[in-house]
């Protein structure tokens, strides 16, 4: 076990991932924006003849083309918190979408009962102006509204956030729901392509339906939301800054932990503090860690501070939430975790940069190389810089302010919808995932794979790929992980069978091994000191594991999914360990294997 010294080193170094709070201010801006775009890039023109004039179908698909940009008019307005101007267009279509239908109608009934196929695509278009028409009355004229009572602007509170507009958003999305899922259902019905040239409208609907399942699966889910955001009551939330240059399976070492409170409606961010001053030395029996779990996690799970050797990110937070409520004597709502990839995608996402006090500049490029990887060379290499810890404590803390100063002063509705694209894309890699106490929005948490859990679902199945770096330095940032799946091969009882290969490499050069301390290397010469985890999917198994350095994989089961490791897992500078084995899926699955890896930084590089 490493020293206090040794941790305080490595402790502070992701206290900037606070910043992860204020990209999931824009989530249900996105949400209803998934549910609403749909209908409103739909359909409507300005080019129709006023008389109502027989047009051709040509002639008609090009007004519904027009038409959507008056649509998209009315969504820029909002977008830019000029709600005069999007009502204006907003008031204008109801004519122009009549204009379009007399045209129609007049059109259709000049064909009689020939020409099925034609008349096919009028009737798509006709059902093209019904949504439009019911999306435009029902959700943008109301949405305008609801802004214009609850604007943007109001979410901003001094230094915190003020959560009410956000559960007014709610509340609002909850009553429109029975219209939402009725245009939703008619657009499945109709023929959106010729309106949507670049399949973005489709993409959009997809996540509409997902939502909308998610919803009426337990339509309590969005009491749930607003309970998460302190409507019945104070919050507390942890805020794990976790270290992926020194990498874990579920993140990073959580080396600073900070917190998000919500009181009286305001949300606020407090200060961060060193893991093991905030989190109890060893894991209360209330957690019930498992022989399994200390043989396969280094006995990591003991200790709250290690739990996240565990690939489980649900299963890590609940141990973290236990060790700060026993230390701190409070109690924990839920768990957010994020890793530097966070600031350059937010600074991406603004276009902006930042300069810390010691003249480096920060921005969406090189955020992750310069926090992950420069700044240790250049205070942490083998020339000896005084108070260099201080230092390096001191520009992490200048990162997270001045990045979240950044957020503060761009709080615009297509601001925040793009920190909440920026949020479901670390979703999506592990670089954020969230916990929660609550059992309904955790179990959407989970369905929209946000979690960070173990595959759950046979019908989704995942291959696990999950590394740990288990002596302590900063050798996270050479490891990368290749994963590949060949083709699948069809088994009687539906089930597919993948061949996997997995390549795990160490990128530290020469030059760099020269130029680095014990603090970077873990006095191992630049070897890659670790373990390595291969997860069966949900219902499925795998086999046939080999490792083209000789060394021998353990099989076990874990939380009812079988898997393979590697316990000592050892990579060399300019090595490559390529582990192979095969996936066999749950019986009848269609989708195909996915992969579910813990993220590793060589992108970056």
């Amino acid at each position: 076990m490493e020293s206090q010294d040794t941790e305080k080193k490595r402790g502070r170094r992701g206290i900037w991932t606070a910043l992860i709070l204020c990209a999931a201010l824009g989530l249900f801006l996105w949400t209803a924006s998934a549910l609403r775009r749909p209908d409103s890039q739909a359909a409507t023109p300005d080019g129709t003849s006023e008389t109502g004039a027989e047009l051709s179908v040509t002639e008609l698909i090009k007004a519904v083309k027009t038409l959507k940009d008056d649509l998209e008019g009315v969504v820029d307005g909002i977008k830019e918190e000029d709600l005069v101007s999007a009502k204006q267009k907003a008031d204008g279509l109801p004519q122009k979408i009549a204009a379009i239908r007399l045209s129609l109608d007049k059109t259709i009934a000049s064909l009689g009962d020939g020409m099925p196929g034609i008349r096919a695509q009028l009737m798509n278009i006709q059902g093209l102006l019904d949504l439009t028409e019911k999306a435009s009355e029902k959700l943008l004229g109301p949405a305008i509204y609801e802004l214009a009572e609850n604007p943007i602007t109001s979410l901003g509170m001094g230094e915190g956030v003020n959560t009410r507009p956000l559960c007014s958003y709610l509340d609002f999305l909850e009553e429109r729901m029975p219209d939402i899922a009725d245009i939703i259902a008619r657009a499945e019905n109709l023929d959106l392509s010729i309106v949507d040239d670049d399949g973005e409208l489709a993409g959009y609907l997809q996540k509409g339906k997902k939502l909308l399942a998610l919803y009426e699966q337990d339509p309590s889910l969005i009491d749930s939301v607003k309970s998460f955001l302190g409507a019945d009551g104070d919050r507390l939330y942890l805020l794990a800054a976790q270290n992926s240059s020194e990498i874990r399976a579920s993140g990073g070492f959580p080396g600073a932990v900070g917190t998000i409170r919500i009181r009286d409606g305001i949300l606020t961010l407090g200060d961060f503090n060193r893991v093991y001053d905030v989190f109890s030395p060893y894991t209360p029996g209330e957690a019930n860690i498992t022989p399994t779990e200390t043989a396969l996690f280094h006995d990591g799970l003991s200790n709250p501070r290690d739990a996240d050797y565990c690939p489980d990110f649900p299963r890590v937070a609940y141990i973290w939430s236990l060790g700060y409520e026993t230390k701190m004597g409070e109690p924990v709502h839920g768990v957010i975790s994020a890793t530097p990839v966070i600031v350059q995608k937010l600074l991406k996402a603004m276009d902006e940069e930042i300069t810390l006090f010691d003249g480096t500049v920060l921005n969406g490029d090189n955020g992750v190389k310069v926090l992950q990887y420069e700044l240790y060379y250049k205070y942490f290499g083998k020339d000896y810089v005084s108070d260099r810890d201080t230092i390096s404590d001191q520009l992490f803390a200048d990162a997270a302010k001045k990045t979240a100063q950044k957020l503060m002063e761009n709080m615009r509705i297509e601001n925040l919808m793009a920190y909440a694209s920026v949020a479901e894309t670390c979703f999506q890699d592990r670089t954020l995932m969230v916990w929660t106490k609550d059992p309904v929005l955790q179990n959407a948490i989970a369905e929209l794979g946000w979690s960070g859990s173990l595959n759950r679902d046979p019908k989704k199945p995942q291959v696990g790929v999950y590394v740990n770096c288990t002596v302590p330095s900063k050798m996270g940032w050479f490891l990368s992980a290749d994963t590949q799946i060949g083709k699948p091969l069809q088994n009687e009882d539906g089930s597919q069978t993948y061949d996997v290969s997995v390549k795990l490499s160490n990128h530290m050069t020469s030059e760099e091994l020269q130029s680095a301390s014990a603090y970077i290397t873990g006095g191992n010469k630049g070897a890659f000191r670790g373990s390595a985890y291969f997860f069966a999917p949900a219902g499925g198994s795998i086999s046939d594991f080999a490792a083209d350095n000789g060394s021998s994989i353990a099989q076990n089961e874990y939380q009812g999914l079988q898997l393979g490791y590697l316990q000592s897992l050892n990579v060399n500078p300019g090595q490559t360990v390529e582990v192979t084995f095969r996936i066999t899926t749950a019986p009848g699955t269609e989708e195909p294997l996915a992969i579910s890896q813990t993220p590793t930084l060589q992108a970056y590089h």
